[in-house]
């Protein structure tokens, strides 16, 4: 779908006037919005950056009034499988990445609610200094890409489906009103951020994968620390034993004596999993490497072929 330039122009015209020159992006700036690993291509009519509610809603309206496409992102790291980019050209992308809040953790039952914002890494940090005894399963990616945007793109974790970690969504509809998934509709509820299902229909579905409202928060269950924690890795080294160890990880998770998630990978998972560490370990002792070079460091000094399968509770780690 393409836009008409006076529409857009009118658009960032009234966003200026109503957020604020420095919320609206175009052209260049716009344009780092564009950019993706996976090779695709879209244009991008503006960038809205919004820090709060109430512009989110300033957004939606402007949107409807120049029939402009509307595209949320949080920080826009879904690394090869869009990035950023819309569905389609010429929408407005919504940068919500500005919104970084820890709204409330729950000490005793495990429980966090935060904004779409908030990093894996944040999450980390924030947990360690409040001591708390829960952790959140997090996922393969970058220390930096945003809980919510890989919860609603259900989103894998270590341990976990991490929508099955899922209690509440708070989610504006385009008309601006909010909506609370679970109980968090019933006044004064004292389980809204414990019991996820609520009374009647559960709602949360609707906005998972789709594009029926703005997710503004969520709160998630956290896991509980243990004593003790172990990962190993398994390398599979001709192809007919594939099948045999795939069937004998499926009892071991059936009979629970697993109970995390098994990645499955070739030695480029390896590669693309372990040179970032390699990258960060080097820089704290005054090596100096680029990631290409950690990666060839990783292949000369692990240079093993066939499958790997890795299991890890990676407790507390990002």
């Amino acid at each position: 779908m393409e836009v008409a330039d006076t529409r857009v122009a009118d658009f960032i015209t009234e966003a200026r006037n109503a957020l604020g020159a420095e919320f609206v992006l175009e052209k260049a700036l716009a344009q780092a919005f564009e950019q993706c690993v996976s090779g695709h291509s879209r244009r991008i009519a503006a960038v809205v950056q919004a820090r709060d509610i109430p512009q989110i809603r300033i957004v939606l309206q402007l949107c409807k009034k120049f029939e402009l496409g509307l595209y949320p992102v949080s920080q826009g790291k879904n690394w090869g499988m869009g990035s950023r980019l819309p569905v389609q050209n010429g929408c407005v992308v919504l940068d919500l990445s500005g919104m970084s809040k820890i709204a409330h953790t729950d000490p005793v039952f495990g429980t966090i609610t935060l904004e779409p914002g908030v990093t894996q890494q944040q999450v980390y940090e924030h947990l360690l200094q409040e001591n708390l005894p829960f952790y959140m399963d997090v996922t393969g990616s970058s220390r930096e890409s945003s809980v919510i945007g890989n919860l609603l793109e259900r989103g894998v974790a270590y341990n976990t489906l991490r929508v099955d970690q899922l209690v509440q969504l708070e989610v504006m509809l385009a008309d601006g009103s909010i909506v609370k998934t679970g109980f968090g509709e019933a006044p004064n509820s004292l389980v809204s951020h414990l019991y996820p299902h609520g009374l009647g229909p559960n709602l949360t579905g609707l906005f998972l994968q789709s594009n029926f409202g703005i997710v503004v928060s969520a709160t998630l269950t956290l896991l509980p620390k243990q004593e003790s924690h172990f990962v190993f890795i398994a390398n599979i080294r001709e192809t007919r034993m594939v099948a045999n160890v795939i069937d004998d990880l499926r009892l071991l998770l059936q009979q629970k004596i697993l109970d995390c998630v098994v990645h499955v990978g070739n030695h480029k998972r390896r590669e693309i999993t372990l040179a970032p560490l390699v990258f960060e370990a080097a820089k704290k002792y005054g090596v100096t490497l680029t990631r290409g070079s950690a990666r060839v460091w990783l292949i000369a000094h692990h240079a093993v072929t066939g499958l790997r399968l890795v299991l890890s509770p990676a407790i507390g780690t990002v």
